[in-house]
C-alpha cells in the first residue's frame, strides 16, 4: 500500500504538483496560489503570536494595525524571531498537512472503488 509523498517529493515538488493539479489553468493556479500564500501567513502571524507573551502580541498588533512593515521587522528581530524561518516553516507544514491529506482522500477512494468492484463482480 503506497504510504503518501515521499520526503523528497515534498521538499522538491510545487504543492500543486505534489497534489496531482499541476495541469491547472494558470489563471486558476494563481487564485490558489493566492489563497496559499493567504493562509501560509496567517498561520505564520499565529506562530508568531504563540512565541510572544501577552505584553509582546499586544505590541505585535499594534504595529500589524499600522501597517508598519519596518517596524513589525524590528520589533521581531529584537526578540530574536525570524519571520522568513517562520514562513518557511508554516509553508512546509501546510504542503505535508495537504499532501497528506489529498493522499488519504485518494486512498480511500481506491479502497472505495474496489469495495464497489467487489460487490459488483459478486452480483
Amino acid at each position: 500500500m503506497d504510504i503518501g509523498p515521499s520526503v523528497k517529493d515534498i521538499l522538491e515538488k510545487d504543492l500543486l504538483e505534489l497534489i496531482g493539479a499541476g495541469g491547472l489553468a494558470e489563471d486558476k493556479k494563481a487564485e490558489v496560489y493566492g489563497k496559499i500564500v493567504e493562509t501560509i501567513r496567517y498561520r505564520t502571524i499565529e506562530a508568531i503570536d504563540r512565541l510572544l507573551s501577552l505584553d509582546e502580541v499586544d505590541a505585535f498588533k499594534a504595529a500589524i494595525d499600522k501597517d508598519d512593515s519596518d517596524g513589525i521587522q524590528k520589533f521581531l528581530m529584537g526578540k530574536g524571531i525570524n519571520v522568513e524561518d517562520v514562513m518557511l516553516e508554516e509553508a512546509v507544514k501546510y504542503k505535508i498537512e495537504i499532501a497528506s491529506y489529498v493522499d488519504y482522500l485518494n486512498q480511500a477512494g481506491k479502497v472505495a472503488n474496489q469495495s464497489l468492484n467487489n460487490q459488483n463482480s459478486s452480483q
